[in-house]
């Protein structure tokens, strides 16, 4: 059995995985993808339709350090999508390796770390376990991990096409056919306007009480959730504006949860359907809303309600169930049976022993994930995270042996904790003056390495003072613990609308304190 020691491993070559393999490349941490498909975003490559687009404006879909081009549109489509993640995976030097199916993975509290057991599918059926080890595991095996299609009484029988919605391209040869599509999420949803638009009589099986909401009004309510307005609040009013905008959907057969749209998604990862056209289709007749199926019967289908349909093909649109609880052994508090996390947002990304997940997001906490790791071996490693004590630093005299990429032994790490000490600013840096003079030097060096970071220069602007200037306050104020100066400038910061930078308010603080410590280290 052959064994691996990368620092990190991340299980899934998807966005998310591909985010965090980006960021850890940057910092020079060793790390390796497993991915069980033959390509990195399966998903978006081989499972999904023609006509899809990112759901979301493409700010909030982009990926750490690289921006979407400003050519692309609001809502980026499915190709130009794929062409953005393959820049990415050229740009960062990521090296998924492929046909690697996890097939268990657990902590080693002896040794410090992660066990994983992979099978590699490319090769002959008896195929050898290898297994991988490594301080830190990321699970961005995402939420789509295993097809799931619901047991149909009849189905056997009928004498049309079945397919899910994964082997759904086009609605083209479906023109002047009879298609049922099950399933009201949003890629059902689509796929009924898809089908309708190409000339096919279209129903849809909505049996689950769902919120509809523009593209508009979901930017719109992440905006408000960014500018600290309470969720119950900006729920409250997008369920208002939805229903001004769509009136009474139980006359066609939709009905309204009773809890808002962004706390079904929190608690239960079920995702408003985002509306690109389907309504107008319900509205005029073109698409048929139908109740639960009862049996089929050859190519005749029943429902609950008692009427029966003939179809020509159905289109199972009923998602994916989670895998990841079936090989993530031994962890009982980051995710559950579903897959879904057990900590609350927004601690939900993190899990114990190193284990971090992306489950829920493309990569909104990525920076999150690397600014957590605790590399003490890898001297272009420096990592400030939001402490709950000072932040402490090795001094240079610890970094002189630190070369090694092997783990430090017990006698190593009783000598790094001696070395430690507490970093704090410097008594003569709370003179007025003094604390003026280091602000300065923070607005302007903090701007240049934005600009080396590619950020839009009116958002590297606006972080660059702020930044500054809660540094300079915080130093007024005779504050000379870094981990309480971060704290103040990422709350200070979460105040601006971030908009084509990559940048969060957490990461921006990150940036800012990693200068002041570079240059306590050189004073």
């Amino acid at each position: 059995m052959e064994m691996q020691e990368p620092v990190a491993i991340i299980v899934g070559a998807g966005p998310s995985g591909l985010a965090v393999a980006a960021c850890l490349n940057r910092l020079s941490i060793p790390n390796i993808i497993l991915e069980r498909e033959d390509c990195f975003a399966s998903l978006w490559k081989e499972k999904s339709y023609d006509r899809l687009h990112l759901h979301l404006p493409k700010q909030y879909c982009e990926l750490p350090h690289m921006p979407f081009p400003t050519t692309f549109p609001t809502y980026v489509p499915k190709k130009l999508f794929l062409q953005y993640l393959d820049d990415y995976v050229s740009r960062f030097s990521i090296t998924p390796m492929y046909r690697k199916l996890v097939e268990s993975a657990s902590h080693d509290g002896v040794a410090e770390r992660w066990r994983v057991r992979v099978r590699n599918t490319g090769g002959s059926e008896e195929a050898p376990v290898e297994e991988y080890s490594g301080r830190f595991l990321v699970v961005a095996s995402g939420e789509t991990s295993d097809v799931f299609a619901p047991e149909v009484k009849g189905l056997d029988s009928f004498g049309g096409e079945v397919i899910h919605s994964t082997k759904y391209k086009c609605g083209e040869k479906y023109s002047g056919k009879r298609a049922l599509v099950v399933g009201s999420g949003n890629s059902g949803m689509e796929i009924a306007l898809d089908l309708s638009l190409h000339g096919a009589e279209t129903s849809i099986v909505i049996r689950s009480p769902l919120h509809i909401l523009s593209g508009e009004m979901l930017y719109m309510g992440l905006e408000m959730l960014k500018f600290g307005i309470p969720l119950p609040t900006v729920e409250s009013l997008l369920v208002l504006l939805s229903k001004l905008w769509y009136g009474d959907l139980t006359k066609y057969g939709i009905q309204r949860p009773q809890e808002g749209p962004l706390s079904l998604k929190v608690k239960y990862g079920k995702y408003p359907v985002v509306d690109v056209g389907t309504y107008e289709k319900i509205k005029s007749g073109q698409i048929q809303v139908l109740p639960a199926i009862a049996t089929i019967r050859g190519n005749e289908v029943e429902f609950e309600n008692g009427n029966s349909h003939l179809f020509d093909a159905i289109v199972f649109a009923t998602g994916f169930k989670r895998s990841t609880h079936k090989w993530l052994k031994g962890d009982n508090y980051l995710l559950n049976e579903d897959g879904i996390p057990k900590p609350d947002f927004p601690n939900h990304w993190k899990g114990e022993n190193g284990l971090y997940s992306t489950v829920n997001r493309i990569s909104a906490h990525c920076s999150k994930i690397y600014g957590g790791f605790r590399i003490c071996n890898h001297p272009t490693v420096r990592l400030p995270v939001v402490p709950s004590r000072p932040i402490r630093f090795a001094s240079s005299a610890q970094k002189s042996h630190s070369h090694s990429n092997s783990p430090p032994n017990d006698e190593e790490e009783e000598e790094e904790e001696g070395l430690v000490k507490d970093l704090r600013v410097p008594e003569q840096w709370l003179d007025p003056s003094k604390a003026l003079e280091e602000s300065k030097w923070l607005r302007v060096n903090l701007h240049k390495w934005l600009d080396d970071e590619y950020c839009p220069e009116p958002t590297n602007v606006e972080i660059s003072n702020i930044a500054a200037y809660s540094y300079y306050e915080s130093l007024l104020q005779r504050q000379t613990d870094l981990g309480e100066i971060l704290l103040k400038m990422a709350r200070e910061l979460e105040s601006i609308s971030y908009q084509e930078s990559f940048h969060g308010a957490f990461s921006s603080a990150n940036a800012a304190v990693n200068l002041i410590i570079q240059r306590l280290e050189l004073d």
